[in-house]
């Protein structure tokens, strides 16, 4: 059965409830982590936008730092931003696991047929 993706605002707003952080300390931290760098700064007014799906254009910049303050993967907020489709993200996937042992990569089977089953 395939998971329907979450909205990328409703996903943001979900990641903040779940650090149980405010609009404006996302800002702030965004201007401690890059006071020099605008396009990676996050106004409080600008991420309620985006928590209320008021944009279909949010800055690949502007996800990567969201994406570091919640601690998610950039990818994925990609994914769900509309940047990057599914097959991009298998592709990154399998070219990772790639890199593994046979080892690791019989493991990380198992795993997933383990997730799979439930």
């Amino acid at each position: 059965m395939k998971k329907n993706k979450p909205s990328l605002g409703g996903y943001l707003n979900d990641q903040r409830a779940r650090i149980d952080r405010s609009l404006r300390w996302v800002e702030n931290l965004s201007k401690q982590l890059y006071p020099t760098s605008s396009h990676r700064q996050i106004s409080n007014t600008y991420l309620k936008q985006i928590e209320n799906d008021d944009f279909s254009n949010v800055h690949p910049l502007k996800l990567q730092t969201l994406a570091e303050i919640y601690k998610v993967d950039y990818m994925y907020l990609m994914n769900i931003a509309g940047y990057v489709r599914d097959s991009d993200l298998g592709d990154e996937i399998y070219s990772k696991i790639k890199m593994l042992d046979k080892e690791q990569q019989a493991s990380i089977l198992t795993t997933i047929e383990l997730m799979l089953k439930k």
